[in-house]
Order: C-alpha cells, then sequence, then structure tokens
C-alpha cells in the first residue's frame, strides 16, 4: 500500500470514528421527551363529593401508543412525559363507582402540553379545557397537528359557541372537515337547544357534564322544565340513580332512569 493510499485509509477511519462518536452523544444527549408536573383539577365539586371515584388519565406517547392511567382520587399532581415540543393533548375523567358495581364516567378535565399559553400558574387539568383537547385527541390519530393554527382554532371555537360549554358545539361535523382541510369558522355549529318538560324523582340531579345545566325536581309530581342540546345527556342523584335524556332534532325527546 502506497503512502497516499494509507493516508486516505487513515482519514476515512478517523472520520468513522468522529462520526459513530456524534451519533452516540446525541443518541445520549437528545432527548425525545420532556417530563411535566400538571395539577389535577378541583374534586370538591357537588358531584364527586362523598363520592368513591378514581381518575383516568389518557394521551398518546411519542411512539403513538395510546397511553391509560388510572389515579388515586387522593392524589394532588401528576408527572409524565410527554413528547417535547408537540402539541400533547391529555384527557383526565372522573370514574364513579356506583352501587359497587357501575362506573360512572364524566365528560374529562383537559390540558395540552407544549401550549404557549401553558405558564407556570396554568400547570393544571381544567375542565373548560376538556372539549379543546378531546378534539385534539381525536384529531392527531388522523393528522399532524401541526398544520392546525391551534391558537386560532380555539379563539374560533370560544367565539363561536359564545359559552364556556364547548361541548355544545358539533364535533363531528368540525373533525370531519378539519380532517379534509375544507375546514373554515361556519363549521363550527351548535346543537339545537331545546326546552323539554320530565316528571323525575325529588332532588338534585348533577350533569355529568360539570359545565352543564343540572336539574333541580322539587316534586316527582311536578315536571320540570330544563332547556338541553340535542344530543345524549347523562344526570346522576347521590341515591346513585342515573338519568338518561336523549333529545331528536325535532324536538322529541326521550329519558329513562335505572340504578
Amino acid at each position: 500500500m502506497t503512502r497516499k493510499n494509507s493516508l486516505v485509509v487513515i482519514k476515512v477511519k478517523q472520520f468513522i470514528c468522529i462520526f459513530i462518536l456524534l451519533l452516540f452523544s446525541q443518541c445520549c444527549l437528545y432527548d425525545y421527551t420532556e417530563s411535566i408536573e400538571i395539577f389535577l383539577p378541583d374534586s370538591s365539586v357537588a358531584i364527586l363529593e362523598g363520592e368513591q371515584f378514581h381518575w383516568v388519565l389518557e394521551y398518546c406517547l411519542s411512539s403513538g401508543k395510546r397511553e391509560s392511567l388510572k389515579l388515586d382520587n387522593r392524589i394532588e399532581k401528576v408527572t409524565i412525559d410527554v413528547p417535547k415540543g408537540f402539541c400533547t393533548p391529555l384527557l383526565l375523567y372522573a370514574v364513579i363507582n356506583i352501587n359497587g358495581d357501575k362506573e360512572l364516567v364524566l365528560y374529562p378535565a383537559g390540558f395540552i402540553s407544549s401550549a404557549p399559553w401553558n405558564i407556570a400558574d396554568d400547570m393544571c387539568f381544567q375542565w373548560k379545557k376538556g372539549f379543546e383537547s378531546s378534539l385534539l385527541n381525536t384529531l392527531s390519530q388522523y393528522i399532524n397537528l401541526d398544520y392546525i393554527n391551534i391558537d386560532k382554532l380555539f379563539q374560533s371555537l370560544s367565539s363561536r359557541a359564545d359559552d364556556e360549554n364547548l361541548w355544545i358545539i358539533n364535533s363531528a361535523v368540525l373533525i370531519e372537515n378539519l380532517i379534509s382541510g375544507d375546514f373554515n369558522i361556519y363549521d363550527i355549529r351548535k346543537f339545537r337547544e331545546r326546552d323539554i318538560e320530565i316528571n323525575v324523582p325529588e332532588g338534585n340531579w348533577f350533569n355529568t357534564n360539570l359545565l352543564g345545566a343540572n336539574i333541580i325536581s322539587s316534586s316527582e309530581l311536578i315536571s320540570v322544565s330544563v332547556c338541553l342540546y340535542t344530543g345524549l345527556h347523562r344526570f346522576f342523584n347521590k341515591n346513585g340513580f342515573i338519568l338518561e335524556i336523549e333529545i331528536l332534532e325535532n324536538g322529541d325527546f326521550d329519558f329513562i332512569i335505572y340504578k
């Protein structure tokens, strides 16, 4: 081997060694996830007071795998690893144990990691963020959330709903158009409001949507007037009974009470 060829071989070997060292250092130093600490929502709300319940946390790992964690209701905060620099919606469900053999799942509280509006004082699950987190969680199964102007979307949701309770928005229509890329602000449509009268046992009936209206009945003999949006609604009383009301687009409705 000539001296020139020998030098070439040495330089190639040096390059390979340097490349391997750089690659190894990047694998060790670059972390694809970050640990975040999030406070759980206030559990002193009326529907949870005195009830046996636990939390269920759902989110997506950086690998794309869906994760579900059961949490004790006595903890105040949770630390989890989420994809670094990516919008990650997290959903926290309160699951009430009823009569020892049934579970009632409430509408979720929400949190969105890596969102620009998350500051130190706002690192907590919020009931009012449940719809937004649920929406993004569904969308993330079909499209890259980086392609969505999330801040503008949320502003449009708030403007069109004109209500803290964003669950009044028809998410099916919204999701379909966001996935297809044909979205415009008029795709944000509210369900229709309907006034109904219903006879239910006396007492307070708590809406499983903590942002929705409750039903207060003074007597089973007297019908209660309540304004609800079309769709399925579920209520719960402290005697362990569940009330389900389904309201159709034409205003017809049906309900069932069971334990």
